[in-house]
């Protein structure tokens, strides 16, 4: 695996010219010890790729991509590219079918069993699919001409949790996987005793989760690595920094309002090249601590009674057992 500088994206998204799978993520905090969870989606059309772009604004010259309104895919719209959207077949789009399946539905179906084989143990995975209103699944058995407007995606989604900051960087570096962290920025800040991820006390109950701008991306460099290398990928010349975009990021404090942060993987470091950092703040209230109720004096005095009365009635019992 080659260092691939998040920046390579840049050309290719600013000239319109080649489609990548958009990645999103929203990370909940729901404790002052840092406790939270993360839900990382990848969404790709049935051919395989989309276009993608966080807002309208920053590339004013492509008015052809997928617009992303949700962290989860939830709501998407799509704007078809000029020359047509095709639902492109498996063999002229990016999937083989190394086994004969009989449909390009089973190809998928199929695929995504070996892409869910790449995420770690302790990692859930779920995969989705979302389609148009009069998307029909034969239009993947057939090449459709340009007046074809339908579409479909699956959405790959992997959620893990944790308990404080420590194990947030634990898992997450066992998502990335060895090879991929190596290489990775997030490597080079842990070497010079740099947290790539932090939660810090504001006070008033206020919290700041801090992380590094490109932990997304390569949460799902690793895992992307492995299936563009595996034999159900037509590879074509496609390398893994530009197979997906990460999109945006959504943070939930706490009881405060969820941030988003759009994330266009052009600018992953500051001008003096150290790494650029993302953060979210918000207000988490401690549990209310149970106090224990306080015992009924009424009845521990009849209790107190009670066992007096019977150790009263024990002791006579020896004592006229004794004088008989």
């Amino acid at each position: 695996m080659n260092k691939k500088r998040i920046t390579a994206l840049a050309a290719c998204l600013l000239l319109a010219g080649c489609q990548v799978a958009p990645v999103n993520a929203t990370t909940t905090i729901t404790s002052q010890e840092g406790a939270g969870t993360k839900k990382i989606s990848l969404l790709a059309l049935v051919d395989g790729s989309a276009q993608i772009t966080p807002d309208a604004e920053s590339f004013p010259n492509n008015a052809n991509y997928f617009y992303i309104e949700d962290a989860d895919f939830s709501n998407v719209t799509f704007t078809p590219k000029a020359d047509g959207a095709k639902a492109k077949l498996y063999h002229d789009g990016y999937l083989t079918n190394p086994n004969g399946k009989a449909t390009v539905k089973e190809v998928w179906e199929e695929f995504t069993t070996v892409v869910e084989s790449y995420i770690p143990e302790g990692f859930e995975f779920t995969a989705t699919t979302i389609q148009s209103e009069n998307w029909d699944d034969a239009y993947m058995e057939t090449v459709p001409g340009p007046e074809v407007l339908e579409w479909k995606a699956y959405v790959y989604s992997v959620t893990y949790s944790w308990a404080n900051v420590e194990e947030y960087i634990t898992k997450t570096k066992a998502l990335i996987g060895a090879e991929a962290y190596e290489v990775s920025e997030l490597k080079e800040l842990e070497d010079a005793g740099t947290p790539w991820a932090t939660f810090t006390n504001n006070g008033d109950n206020t919290y700041t989760w801090r992380e590094a701008y490109s932990i997304n991306y390569w949460s799902v460099f690793g895992i992307a690595d492995k299936v563009l290398a595996s034999e159900y990928f037509n590879k074509n010349g496609i390398n893994t920094s530009d197979a997906f975009s990460v999109a945006l990021q959504e943070f939930k404090i706490g009881e405060s309002e969820a941030e988003i942060v759009k994330v266009d993987n052009l600018n992953s470091s500051n001008e003096d090249l150290t790494p650029k950092f993302i953060e979210a703040t918000g207000t988490i209230t401690p549990a209310p601590v149970e106090t224990p109720e306080a015992p009924n004096n009424t009845t521990t005095v009849i209790i107190i009674v009670a066992a007096a009365a019977v150790v009263l009635a024990a002791g006579l019992f020896f004592i006229l057992r004794k004088k008989k």
